[in-house]
């Protein structure tokens, strides 16, 4: 098993460090593109609810395990979700119960 709190080898911080730059450089170039012009409601709304909808797209596929680690993070993230309305939170938090439980049970 290994130790669920290493640091990243290289490939997965090439990994994230490219997730990082496609997320923020599709931010900042809508922000460039959108900086200046009126929106209309629609296109707000549409807008605003993006981000929802892509961590559900994200986290809807690990409902489907039977994994009791798994199970738990989602219930502990779903819970902070509900109860703060904080994504970030919700994920923060979530990832450490995750990592917690996999370090408490030893699963690999």
């Amino acid at each position: 098993m290994t130790d669920p709190l290493a640091l990243p080898n290289a490939a997965e911080s090439l990994t994230i460090a490219a997730m990082f730059a496609a997320t923020y450089s599709t931010r900042t170039i809508g922000w460039l593109l959108l900086r200046n012009r009126k929106v209309s409601p629609p296109l707000r709304r549409a807008l605003d609810a993006a981000p929802g909808a892509v961590m559900a797209a994200i986290v809807a596929p690990q409902f489907m395990t039977t994994d009791p680690v798994k199970l738990a993070s989602l219930a502990v993230a779903t819970l902070v979700a509900v109860k703060t309305k904080n994504m970030a939170a919700a994920v923060l938090v979530s990832m450490a119960a995750f990592a917690g439980l996999r370090a408490l049970l030893q699963v690999s």
